[in-house]
């Protein structure tokens, strides 16, 4: 086995292990907290940071203060949600469930996250590279790179090679800065 296989290995075991400690509410919640989190600061940070400023545009500070705030207090309040419905779980004797549960969906991220680093590689000139092509689990995640690259625009999807047959790509030169010495 190569390296790459080494790291898909650990990435989808390391997954799979968070997901089986986790359980399966845990796992939701964590991904719930990232998403409601997220949501909440993009759409209340502005509003929270101009109230804490005394004058119509907050500072840095202020802004990064009001962003963190609602970031924080959604992923607590979903924090508290899901040990309480842990807690729930256990006590009606389903705690087993809800670990194996997590176990499959951290499989499962596991394996989604795999795919996207696959996808990512194809970018480089590693699919040329001799452990991309000797590689046991590449073939494996290729598909589901293939599936990811459908979200991509087309000028970036005509960049990707999955199968290393692609010339190496010479960049053109960046123009130089104005102002800057060449």
């Amino acid at each position: 086995m190569s390296p790459l296989d080494w790291l898909l290995l650990a990435i989808l075991g390391v997954s799979a292990l968070t997901g089986l400690l986790r359980g399966f509410v845990g796992v939701v919640a964590s991904f719930l907290a990232w998403l409601l989190g997220g949501t909440a600061a993009f759409e209340l940070g502005g509003g929270v940071a101009r109230m804490l400023a005394d004058r119509p545009d907050p500072t840095p500070v202020q802004l990064l203060i009001g962003y963190g705030a609602c970031f924080l207090g959604v992923a607590i309040v979903v924090a508290l949600l899901s040990m309480l419905a842990r807690r729930a779980l256990a006590a009606a004797g389903l705690g087993g469930i809800d670990r194996a549960l997590g176990l499959a969906l951290g499989s499962v991220r596991g394996a989604v996250m795999a795919c996207a680093i696959v996808l990512l590689l194809g970018f480089t000139p590693m699919p040329r590279q001799r452990q991309w092509q000797a590689s046991a689990l590449v073939p494996v995640f290729k598909p589901g790179a293939v599936w990811l690259s459908t979200w991509l625009p087309v000028w970036a999807r005509e960049r990707l090679d999955l199968d290393g047959r692609m010339p190496a790509r010479t960049f053109p030169e960046l123009p130089p800065l104005p102002g800057l010495p060449a």
